[in-house]
C-alpha cells in the first residue's frame, strides 16, 4: 500500500478494485510499474493545464515589464528633450540681443513705459483738441466746419 500512498482516498479505492478486478497483487512488480505509469498519466494530464496557466502568468509578467519599460523609456525621452531645450534656449538667449541683467530690463521697461506714455499724452491732447474746436466753430476754416456738419 505505500506505493499508492500518493493518492487520494477515492483513487485509492479505484486503484485497489481495478487490481483485485486484473487479480494482481500489490508486491508484483507489474503493479508497482502500473502505479508509475497511472502517476505520469495524471502527470500528463495536468501538466497541459499547469503549463497554460504558466504561459499565461509569463504573458502577464512581460506585458508588465513592457509597460513599465515603456514609461521609463518616455521620462527619459521627456528628460532628454528637456534638457536639450534648456540648453538651447540658454544658447539663443544668450546671443540675442535682448537686455541683460535686471538693470538693463528695467531700462528697457521704463523707455517703453515712456514712449506708451507719451503716444497716450499725443492721442488725448489731440482729442481735446478736436473737443474744444468743435465747441467753438469760430475758429474753424470752412474745411473744417464741412467737416463738422
Amino acid at each position: 500500500m505505500t506505493e499508492i500512498s500518493g493518492f487520494t482516498e477515492e483513487e485509492k479505492k479505484q486503484v485497489i478494485a481495478a487490481v483485485q478486478e486484473m487479480g494482481i497483487s500489490m508486491d508484483d512488480p507489474m503493479f508497482q510499474l502500473m502505479v508509475i505509469l497511472g502517476k505520469h498519466e495524471e502527470f500528463m494530464i495536468e501538466y497541459p493545464a499547469q503549463m497554460q496557466g504558466m504561459i499565461e502568468a509569463w504573458a502577464e509578467l512581460i506585458e508588465t515589464k513592457l509597460q513599465r519599460t515603456s514609461e521609463n523609456a518616455q521620462k527619459m525621452h521627456h528628460a532628454v528633450v528637456t534638457s536639450v531645450l534648456r540648453e538651447e534656449l540658454k544658447g539663443k538667449l544668450s546671443t540675442s540681443t535682448l537686455p541683460q541683467g535686471k538693470l538693463n530690463l528695467s531700462l528697457w521697461a521704463g523707455a517703453i513705459g515712456a514712449v506708451l506714455a507719451i503716444g497716450a499724452l499725443l492721442g488725448s491732447m489731440t482729442t481735446w483738441n478736436v473737443t474744444n474746436l468743435a465747441k467753438t466753430p469760430k475758429n474753424l476754416t470752412s474745411v473744417g466746419h464741412k467737416f463738422l456738419k
